[in-house]
């Protein structure tokens, strides 16, 4: 812990000027951490400084009542009420994105953003059934490619984006199932971030891969592929307050999907050795209603049945 708040000085110093603010910041946080007894700063310890974040910044909240009460039996609580709590959180999630990932102070890279924003605890949703419109968002036109000059957000924000909204699908599924009844641990397991899979979500013993189609489409990543070609996997199809449908690996529209996939990146390998097709849009489209299940309105037993 030492060490770390050490390294932390320095991070929240500015060049060229002299402040006391980086040693109030390293006290606030110290104090923080004896309060909530924190003796090491590592994952489980951000996560916990995550989820009080709002609450130092509201007087009324029994949290920051306790804490203000600890920091005044020590003569301390001008670090919660000037503020120097608050403004230390956002530096300390930044520094430790760079001291637990080993990048480079000097450097801000994609990897930082991306830590930076990524924090599951952070994305939430919501399960309704009485809001869903259960409309399949078809998209039966394909992308038009226009080579013009435009200003977007940068490579890191729209990875952000993409991996956000994935992970807001698995989530509103798991908020879909614990509706059911099904319990989380016994009978299925969010294994979106477990290595030791390939895959979404462990449904009993079946995988499903989970996909965000709210813009009538989706990608296939090389390993979801090789999964669905040993009919390891189904698909699950999530559009957040509109319907989650099933797509299951024997879908003749999914295969044959794959089947296009694979012929034009050995076509392009022939052809146009120096491209690499990683990416390829897969658009859903009329086709595919005659495969696809709605999955929103069974009961458990039928679910099971279903996917089983």
């Amino acid at each position: 812990m030492v060490d770390f708040l050490e390294e932390f000085e320095k991070f929240c110093e500015t060049p060229n000027r002299k402040s006391g603010k980086p040693k109030s910041y390293v006290r606030a946080i110290k104090y923080l951490c004896e309060f909530l007894n924190i003796a090491k700063i590592d994952n489980e310890a951000i996560d916990k400084l995550y989820k009080i974040q709002t609450l130092v910044k509201n007087p009324s909240s029994e949290f920051y009542i306790n804490l203000f009460d600890f920091l005044s039996q020590r003569g301390q609580p001008s670090y919660l009420k000037s503020g120097f709590i608050q403004a230390a959180l956002p530096l300390l999630y930044r520094f430790y994105a760079y001291y637990y990932n080993g990048l480079s102070l000097n450097k801000p890279n994609e990897d930082f953003i991306i830590s930076q924003e990524l924090r599951d605890i952070h994305i939430k949703v919501e399960y309704n059934k009485n809001k869903l419109k259960k409309d399949l968002p078809i998209l039966n036109e394909l992308r038009k490619h226009i080579y013009e000059i435009s200003r977007k957000n940068g490579t890191a924000n729209e990875n952000v984006n993409k991996i956000k909204s994935g992970r807001k699908a698995e989530k509103y599924f798991i908020e879909f199932l614990n509706s059911l009844g099904f319990k989380y641990g016994k009978d299925f397991k969010d294994v979106a971030n477990d290595k030791n899979y390939g895959f979404d979500l462990l449904f009993y013993d079946i995988g499903l891969e989970i996909k965000n189609i709210k813009n009538g489409s989706f990608y296939l990543t090389d390993n979801e592929i090789a999964y669905l070609d040993k009919f390891s996997t189904h698909i699950i199809l999530v559009d957040i307050d509109n319907g989650i449908w099933l797509l299951k690996n024997s879908s003749v529209w999914l295969r044959k999907s794959i089947k296009n996939i694979k012929e034009i990146r050995n076509y392009c390998e022939c052809h146009y050795g120096n491209l690499d097709l990683i990416d390829i849009q897969i658009n859903l489209d009329d086709n595919i209603k005659a495969d696809i299940f709605d999955l929103t309105f069974l009961s458990k037993e039928k679910l099971i049945n279903i996917l089983s």
